[in-house]
């Protein structure tokens, strides 16, 4: 059985790889160019990847039958669209913040369906998928504001 930690580091895993596909582009001569030649490797995943967060290839990346828990939804967005407010708000230890996240978001109680203000989980999954174009609404994707 997984834990709330293993679910969620599975679909940050997940959600990794889709982002580093999505990242290759067109090249001047048709075909497509990675990112890390676009220097991908330089930025982000460097950055914050994988070796920073304590990822390794022991880790089980098997499918998640959890991941439509909206906690573990949730805590994988603010973890990708929100990161350092992610870290300053639950600790820079990989594994204490994502227990932070999750015992968080599973006490938050829900709306039965969209909202944009209250403290409802569905309020700040709200503001955490805007984060993604906009980082200013993290305050609100965090229950800093307006979810709150």
């Amino acid at each position: 059985m997984s834990t709330p930690a293993s679910r969620l580091r599975n679909l940050v895993f997940v959600f990794g790889s889709v982002a580093a596909l999505a990242l290759a582009c067109k090249s001047d001569d048709g075909g497509t160019d990675t990112a890390a030649e676009h220097g991908g490797a330089e930025h982000g995943a460097a950055e914050h990847g994988a070796a920073e967060h304590g990822a390794a290839d022991s880790h089980d990346h098997s499918v998640d039958t959890d991941a439509m828990d909206p906690a573990v939804i949730y805590c994988s967005c603010v973890f990708a669209n929100c990161h350092e407010p992610y870290h300053a708000k639950w600790g820079e230890d990989e594994m204490a913040a994502e227990t932070a996240c999750l015992a968080e978001a599973n006490a938050l109680p829900s709306n039965g369906g969209p909202t944009e203000m209250g403290n409802f989980i569905e309020c700040r999954q709200h503001f955490c998928d805007m984060a993604a174009a906009d980082p200013m609404v993290c305050t609100n994707a965090l229950g800093d504001a307006v979810c709150m």
